[in-house]
């Protein structure tokens, strides 16, 4: 049995990076595994083990959804999927989990034949936020769906829900750009990639005078926000931003210099006109009185500059 590579990502992360939901203070904690360690036990192969030692994390704590989650995973690897399902669907009970055991489930039904409920769950995955069109048509666990005339309807469905979802609100910013500052003149470069099976932005920006800065972007889809860590040789900058109007983002956070003192700050990230996107950053000190540190228009990388529609400043 294969599984997405994707999905693999998913939920080997869940596993090992997350952190476990703390235990009920009935049980015995020291008789039960974390999930780090069901976790490395999935990474080395070991799912039957892997599998009982989700069930006893879940089973100490029932509101440990990504114990359910990571139980219904490990035992569809071993080919149990009527069982699979069950655990599945209870992993969807869990809003954070949602998406990703809807998928799951759909692959189950694929796998035990059952078509018309394997569709039901796929689009109510991709309407949830489960939109990675690449997954869907490379997971072999969905190889018995491609000839029914259904599948078109749901790869246009997913491309549909991929626009729209907000894990992909920060898409727009993707790519090789030239950064200029409104009076033309050129500020620096930036390049901002997908990486990591498309689970992450990597950013990095060099100005005009060489120096360099780096951020990591992802969706967080518990917090249901985008989440941003900026270093350069100077600072550190984390701030986050709600998904809401499409081709707009507005990052707010707390700004932390080298010497530790600590100051206020928001970017805010606008898809223009032709291909352009515009960057504001913004400054406080108090968190309540801003001013606008910089201006960017972002032309993509060889095109001359062009600043025409820019919005007002603080827009």
């Amino acid at each position: 049995m294969k599984i997405a590579r994707s999905l693999t990502w998913i939920a080997l992360a869940l596993a090992v990076t997350l952190p476990a939901v703390a235990q009920d203070s009935t049980s015995d904690a020291s008789s039960v595994p974390s999930m780090q360690e069901a976790g490395a036990m999935l990474q080395q192969g070991d799912s039957a083990a892997a599998a009982e030692m989700f069930e006893a994390i879940h089973n100490a704590n029932p509101k440990n959804g990504q114990a359910w989650f990571m139980h219904g995973y490990a035992v569809h690897m071993q080919g149990d999927h009527e069982k699979a399902l069950k655990l599945h669907m209870k992993a969807a009970t869990f809003p954070n989990m949602r998406p990703a055991a809807l998928y799951n489930a759909g692959c189950a039904h694929a796998m035990l034949g059952q078509k018309d409920e394997a569709f039901e769950c796929l689009r109510l995955a991709a309407d949830a936020g489960q939109a990675p069109v690449a997954q869907f048509t490379g997971d072999t666990d969905l190889a018995s769906l491609h000839s029914d005339e259904r599948w078109p309807e749901l790869i246009e469905r997913l491309e549909a829900a991929k626009e729209n979802s907000p894990a992909s609100a920060m898409h727009f910013w993707v790519g090789e750009w030239d950064c200029y500052s409104p009076n033309g003149s050129l500020s620096g470069t930036n390049h901002l990639q997908l990486v990591n099976n498309n689970m992450f932005i990597h950013e990095q920006w060099i100005n005009s005078q060489g120096q360099v800065g780096q951020s990591f972007n992802y969706y967080d889809i518990e917090e249901g926000k985008w989440r941003q860590i900026w270093v350069d040789p100077t600072r550190q900058l984390e701030m986050t931003a709600e998904p809401g109007t499409p081709g707009k983002l507005l990052f707010e956070g707390r700004n932390y210099d080298q010497a530790g003192n600590v100051s206020y700050r928001q970017m805010l990230v606008l898809s223009l006109d032709g291909g352009r996107v515009y960057q504001e950053g913004r400054q406080s000190q108090d968190g309540q009185e801003w001013s606008v540190a910089y201006r960017l228009i972002y032309m993509p990388k060889g095109e001359a500059f062009n600043g025409e529609g820019l919005p007002t400043p603080g827009a």
